[in-house]
């Protein structure tokens, strides 16, 4: 199995730019596991997980970074948070790039208890609970 990464780079301004492109997957994908759900009967039925996905060749859930120094003066982030979605016990969007300072919601669309837990490096970052029903959890990852 190979990552090919196709990018186009969009004229920049003085001030701004843009990425645009493809990831291609060549070669067979792995086979993805089927978690088992069965220890919660609210979660939903087992199915694979999505931890791979190639459809016509094209990889689904990149985040492609640019290398640090490549920017002479840091964006303010998004007003917008980022909303991650607890939907048949799994997280939707899947894969979200979150810019520093921006703020994350992690919401319970699912009729059972949640532990919204996140690693960074090895490093616990955040682990709160979540009950059906309950508020958005609002994850500060300004301290990670």
């Amino acid at each position: 199995m190979k990552l090919v990464v196709a990018i186009l780079l969009a004229a920049a301004t003085a001030r701004a730019g843009s990425v645009k492109g493809t990831v291609l997957f060549e070669g067979e994908p792995p086979e993805n596991p089927t978690p088992k759900r069965d220890a919660d009967p609210k979660c939903g039925k087992d199915r694979p997980d999505e931890a791979v996905v190639v459809t016509k060749g094209k990889l689904r859930d990149v985040v492609v970074r640019i290398k640090n120094g490549t920017i002479k003066a840091p964006a303010a982030p998004p007003a917008a948070p980022v909303v991650i979605d607890q939907k048949d016990c799994m997280y939707a969007p899947r894969v979200v790039a979150i810019v520093a300072g921006q703020r994350v919601f992690v919401h319970n669309s699912d009729n059972t208890f949640h532990n919204v837990h996140g690693v960074l490096m090895g490093k616990d970052v955040f682990n709160k609970p979540q009950g059906p029903g309950a508020a958005n959890v609002s994850v500060d990852l300004a301290a990670a």
